[in-house]
């Protein structure tokens, strides 16, 4: 089972870049496929026999995880190319993909009101624009059943960017601190829980080096470049092709020696918030009802 979730893990690159992968390039993508997995292996207890519908499904893999338990999972998300494979791909009675326009964080979800018993939307909200965040969770709360729960992921940002940054993640719109995402929950919901997705020791390490920051980097060079790119574009664009400005990579921190140690999902653990030590937590995952 875990080797099948892996190769749809690795589809996206597959299906978007046309350049198979035929094993994991390094731990740190090993481990974030666990750690997504887990968010989706603590969300079984909550589904049995549920209707469930997962907002931006990506490749599919947490839905054919659930598929097992839920009495029917439809995904949505707004990637054309990655519906029509999953479509293609899963076939199962009770596990549905949909195509959905982006601007639907603008609008309204394509089902009506009061619908799934369960909402899930993993490592998400951190792509949505923040003046549409609370439509985004509105039409979620909008779509659940009297008594319904949404569950959802999203990274920690105190342990991925110094003060007055903004995401490194080009995709990423906005990345939350515990007391943001709680202050936009409590604005839509009466009902929530927050919780600490962390690792073991060794997970927790190299999952930290691997978000690690340079300080002076980031104050010293990016953000005097931003300024040097809107008064001297000509001067930036020759600093830029000698090296210099440059934005942080997400594979910057990344093992270029192949590994053999094993993990599981076994290894990451979901506990409460302890808001004394943030950068303990690796995901915040939190569970609100209707």
């Amino acid at each position: 089972m875990i080797n099948r979730l892996s190769e749809i893990y690795r589809s996206r690159d597959k299906i978007l870049n046309g350049k198979p992968i035929e094993k994991w390039r390094n731990i740190e993508e090993y481990l974030l496929f666990l750690r997504h997995l887990k968010a989706y292996d603590f969300t079984k207890r909550y589904i049995k026999g549920k209707l469930v519908l997962d907002v931006g499904c990506g490749t599919g893999y947490g839905d054919l995880y659930l598929s097992k338990h839920a009495s029917k999972i439809i995904g949505i998300d707004i990637s054309k190319k990655l519906v029509k494979f999953l479509k293609r791909n899963f076939q199962d009675e009770n596990l549905e993909f949909k195509h959905v326009n982006r601007d639907w964080v603008k609008k309204r979800l394509p089902f009506k009101s009061d619908y799934f018993d369960v909402c899930v939307s993993f490592q998400v909200l951190e792509h949505i624009n923040p003046i549409h965040i609370l439509n985004f969770l509105e039409e979620i709360k909008r779509v659940l059943k009297h008594q319904g729960i949404l569950i959802l992921s999203t990274p920690n940002s105190k342990t991925r960017l110094l003060p007055f940054q903004k995401p490194w993640n080009p995709q990423h719109c906005k990345e939350y601190n515990f007391n943001e995402l709680k202050k936009i929950l409590e604005m839509v919901f009466d009902h929530f829980n927050i919780y600490c997705l962390k690792g073991d020791p060794e997970i927790q390490t190299i999952e930290l080096n691997r978000v690690k920051q340079n300080p002076f980097k980031f104050y010293f060079m990016y953000l005097p470049g931003r300024v040097v790119k809107r008064f001297f574009p000509r001067l930036y664009n020759i600093l830029k092709r000698i090296g210099k400005f440059e934005r942080r990579r997400e594979d910057e921190n990344v093992s270029k020696e192949p590994f053999n140690t094993f993990f599981s999902i076994n290894n990451y653990h979901i506990l409460g918030i302890d808001t004394k030590d943030p950068k303990k937590c690796l995901d915040f995952i939190a569970i609100c009802k209707k």
